[in-house]
């Protein structure tokens, strides 16, 4: 009681309970928010356990936040949510997933009055359709973000509170916050989220309802039945495969705590994208995902290629020249980790190393996107190092070039590609 009683969101400002008592509902203008926390504490059992005290006072926190949302009275969420949030930091893992389905639902509520009208003004290129000054001041849509993030991790290690927190999560949300409008900062906090939703079965928003849809098939005159869940995920890898060469949208009035976006901004979001998508390989359902998706190894293949020709053309020297030459040696590996069937000395290779998905097809989604696979694969797998303006290109992915090439390539083709790029490697 006494640690709750004392809180501070930061040690230069006032207790929170000193705080609040500025603050009236506009129902209730004579009472102070502080009173009405004091006279339900007063209420409560005498002899609560700690634990049962503590999801008693979130409860009741909750349910002040979320009257702060019916009457529109947004100044003390800040007050509000500190002191929850502290309360979840102190509290077992158990009470957070117990508050799953009051938490997520307002927490989504809450972000979304500001990242929803960002979103809305940046479509109608419309200024005036953004949030509201009042609004950004009290509401930042990073705090809610954290609290959601706070929550997932203490479902850790088990599937069903994991399933439980991504069934109550919102699809559109989750589109809404990976949206080139939002702030950098937050598109990543949502790649984040997303990597703890990479489950047995499911990818992101869990889909309650199994209802299907007649989705055309673009090769043929039929059309193919799809579930929602199946077209969530199909749709949230085409945006975060966008996201790998999307410019987001600049601030619209940069400060000191929403600058402009710089070159490492941008690497360092397509390194949180990618590495997501590389999590995502590396499950059985989401290699299957990726695999079976439209778009995703083109859009991949045409990443792979931008990348290098930004190599070629930044100052090895330049502070995202090392991020960039990351960034060709892990999408080189997640290409080949896609196409290339898994070798081991105990199992032979499948079908004399066949590839797993016919990439030529797949590359008809990316304009010259056959030359732009060759050439990336033939410059990664020839580069000599930082002498070629690339940078350190890993054995492993120059290597893993190569065996994409020894498959997409006739042995004439493959000599071919030597003259051209071999030979200023020596080779």
């Amino acid at each position: 009681m006494q640690r709750i009683l004392n809180h501070r969101p930061q040690s230069d400002q006032d207790r929170t309970f000193e705080t609040l008592t500025r603050y009236h509902f506009p129902s209730s203008a004579t009472i102070p928010i502080a009173s009405t926390i004091y006279d339900n504490l007063a209420l409560m059992p005498p002899r609560q356990s700690t634990d049962e005290f503590r999801r008693a006072v979130c409860d009741l926190l909750i349910g002040l936040w979320s009257q702060c949302l019916d009457e529109k009275f947004y100044e003390p969420l800040y007050d509000l949510t500190e002191l929850l949030q502290y309360i979840l930091t102190l509290s077992p893992d158990s009470l957070s997933t117990s508050l799953l389905s009051r938490l997520v639902p307002v927490c989504q509520a809450t972000a979304d009055l500001v990242a929803l009208p960002t979103a809305k003004a940046s479509m109608n290129r419309n200024p005036a359709d953004g949030p509201s000054e009042e609004m950004k001041r009290h509401i930042d849509p990073s705090d809610y973000l954290e609290i959601l993030h706070l929550c997932v991790l203490n479902c850790y290690p088990s599937k069903d509170d994991l399933a439980r927190f991504w069934t109550l999560m919102e699809f559109d949300f989750v589109l809404l916050l990976l949206h080139k409008a939002q702030p950098i900062s937050q598109t990543t906090e949502m790649l984040a989220l997303l990597s703890t939703s990479l489950l047995p079965t499911t990818f992101g928003t869990i889909t309650a309802t199994p209802i299907t849809t007649a989705v055309p098939e673009t090769t043929t005159n039929t059309s193919i039945t799809q579930t929602h869940q199946q077209k969530n995920e199909s749709n949230l890898i085409d945006r975060l495969t966008t996201l790998l060469f999307e410019t987001p949208q600049q601030p619209p009035t940069p400060s000191p705590t929403s600058p402009h976006y710089t070159p490492h901004d941008l690497a360092t979001l397509r390194t949180s994208t990618l590495a997501l998508l590389t999590a995502l390989a590396h499950t059985p359902h989401g290699a299957s995902l990726l695999r079976t998706h439209r778009l995703a190894l083109g859009r991949l293949v045409r990443f792979l290629h931008d990348t290098l020709l930004a190599t070629y053309r930044r100052n090895p020297s330049a502070p995202t020249h090392a991020l960039t030459t990351a960034l060709v040696n892990d999408t080189v590996l997640l290409l080949s980790h896609l196409t290339m069937p898994l070798t081991t000395s105990s199992s032979p290779p499948n079908n004399n190393n066949a590839p797993l998905v016919d990439i030529r097809a797949k590359l008809a989604s990316v304009p010259g996107g056959a030359q732009k696979h060759l050439v990336s694969l033939a410059r990664v797998a020839f580069a000599e190092g930082e002498g070629d303006g690339i940078g350190e290109v890993s054995a492993e992915a120059a290597e893993a070039a190569h065996a994409m090439l020894d498959v997409l390539l006739s042995p004439e083709e493959g000599e071919a590609v030597v003259e051209v790029f071999g030979s200023s490697a020596g080779r």
